[in-house]
Parts: C-alpha cells; structure tokens; sequence
C-alpha cells in the first residue's frame, strides 16, 4: 500500500471515527436524560414520569444504536487489517479497535520521526511555545504576530488568518484566547480510552510503569502544581497531592511508555529510519527495571534523596 492509498484509507477511517463518536455521545445523551443506566439495568418508570410504551422505544433504540456501532467497529477492522501495524496493536491488551482507528488516523508516521513528535503533538510533553491565534482575514495586521496560514472561508464562517503571538503558554494543556496547541482526539484516545482500557485489564504496561510510577509519586517529596478550588493554582508535594492527581500522572506516564514502544514498532514495519527515545538516543539512558510496590523493601527509606528528581527503583 503505497502513501496516497495509505491517506485515502485513513479518510474513511476518520469519517467511520466521528460517526462511531456521534452515537457514542447520543446514546450517552440517551441514558442521561431518560434514566437509562449504563450497565443496562431497567429504567425506574415511575421515577421518570414515563409508561411501558415510552420505555419499550428507548430501549429499542438504544439497541439499534448498539447494533449500529458494532457494524462500525467490523467495517473499521477491515480497514485497519490493511495497514501493517494492525498486528501488532491487536496484540496489545487493552487497545480495541476504536482507539488503533483514532491512533492510525491522527498520527502521520512520516512526520513523527521520533516518540518525542508523538508526546508533543498528543499533549503529553509539558513544557513552553508561543500561542497561535486565529482571526477574521480582513481584521488581521503584521503587528499581531506571524502569520502561520490563511484559512479559507465557507458558507457560515468568513476566511480567517492563524498567526503566532509572542506569548508563551504551556504545551500540555489549553489557554484561553488561544488555539489548542495539540491534537485534543489524539490525547483522549491516549490518556482517556488507552490508559483507562489498560488499567481496567490489567496490562503489562499496567504492571511495569503505571503501578510503580503510582507508587513513586505517593512517596515522593518532589512539588507539583495543583489547582484548588478556595487557593487557586498552589505547589503541594505528590504525596499530598490529590488521589485523581497521582493517579492522572500514572496514566500519562503509561500512555508514553505505550508511545515509546508503538511509534519506533510502526516506523519500523513502514520501512522508515527508526529514533530511540530522547533519553536513550540522546542521553544515553536505559529501562530500568520496573518493581512491583508490593515488592518494595518496606525498610528502604524514600526521602533521601534531595531536589526534583526522583530516584529510579534500583536507587532506592
């Protein structure tokens, strides 16, 4: 399958992604509004002010919805099986069918040469760049910024500009005033769907770095940055930070270790130069080998160490 047929692929396979999304969120809707549980449980009639009748067609369409969505999901595995890395992800537990469609379609292996490309362009490498804005074609002057594109017009929107600001925001999260600067489907199918469907299955990725990162950060002394409702933005050590905290870090640490393995594993069945991570590549880093918390010597003493960095487990 040469490039252009390997884009003509992923078109179908994005307009296949959005219509399996689309019934997604309407039968969300669905159940939240009518009092449909998600584990199919019968609804409460009388609680819901509705009759037989009324809760006989919701459920019958809820079916149909489902019904639909597994067709989907058989038309987007025939599409995937065309592509080399299918294999391999199939072999991965805890990635289905809907996520490798979303990570074959908005990822270019050309373009992400690196896992690094990959981290950044999903969301999951903090750091610093300067924020893009958009505007109408006509309101747009040299003095706002640098101009990146021009975006032409449709039928209800005019043609608009996207220029670079001299402001800096940070690359793991959205500013208000300026443009995303990542791939928001991209990091949902990463840290939300992947993440959550290895952990719920209990995966090797599981095991090896989402259990023994977790375990760092509940003994870790080193400050973070957490948002609280009365104090606003205030440094806290992970250990005090909150439980979902701790938890998300684990999960997005997860989900670029399963980076780290799937863009070098793809590159390399495309036939394309394949980079080690940045701190194998560059600086010249290992794996270390992963430790169960369980396995942890309960009287190895984890504050030792002093500033930011935390110790890899054969340190401690």
């Amino acid at each position: 399958m040469n490039y252009i047929e390997a884009q003509n692929k992923k078109k179908a396979l994005s307009a296949l992604n959005r219509f399996h999304l689309l019934l997604s969120k309407s039968g969300a809707g669905l159940i939240n509004n009518r009092g449909v549980s998600r584990g199919g449980e019968k609804m409460d009639v009388q609680d819901r002010g509705l009759d037989e009748v009324s809760m006989a067609l919701i459920e019958a369409r809820l079916k149909e919805l489902d019904s639909l969505k597994r067709r989907l999901r058989k038309d987007m595995e025939d599409i995937l099986q065309e592509f080399p890395i299918w294999e391999w992800l199939s072999d991965q537990k805890g990635v289905g069918v809907v996520v490798a469609s979303w990570l074959v379609t908005e990822i270019d292996i050309n373009e992400a040469s690196t896992p690094g490309k990959a981290h950044r362009f999903s969301g999951m490498a903090p750091g610093k760049m300067r924020g893009l804005k958009r505007c109408r074609k006509n309101e747009y002057t040299p003095d706002m910024g640098e101009l990146v594109k021009e975006v032409p017009g449709t039928k209800n929107k005019p043609a608009g500009v996207i220029y670079r600001t001299e402001t800096l925001i940070p690359t793991d999260r959205m500013s208000k005033g300026f443009l995303c600067p990542y791939n928001r489907m991209l990091k949902t199918a990463l840290c939300g769907w992947t993440a959550q469907s290895m952990v719920r299955a209990k995966s090797s990725y599981y095991t090896d770095y989402y259990l023994p990162y977790k375990n760092r950060l509940e003994n870790s002394s080193r400050l973070c940055w957490e948002y609280r409702k009365n104090d606003g933005w205030v440094q806290v050590e992970w250990r005090n930070a909150r439980k979902d905290h701790r938890k998300d870090a684990a999960m997005r640490y997860m989900a670029k270790q399963f980076v780290n393995r799937f863009i070098p594993k793809w590159r390399e069945l495309e036939g394309l130069p394949v980079t080690q991570p940045y701190h194998i590549a560059k600086l010249g880093m290992e794996h270390h080998k992963s430790l169960a918390p369980e396995f942890i010597p309960p009287e190895i003493d984890r504050n030792w160490y002093e500033g930011d960095r935390i110790p890899s487990f054969q340190e401690l």
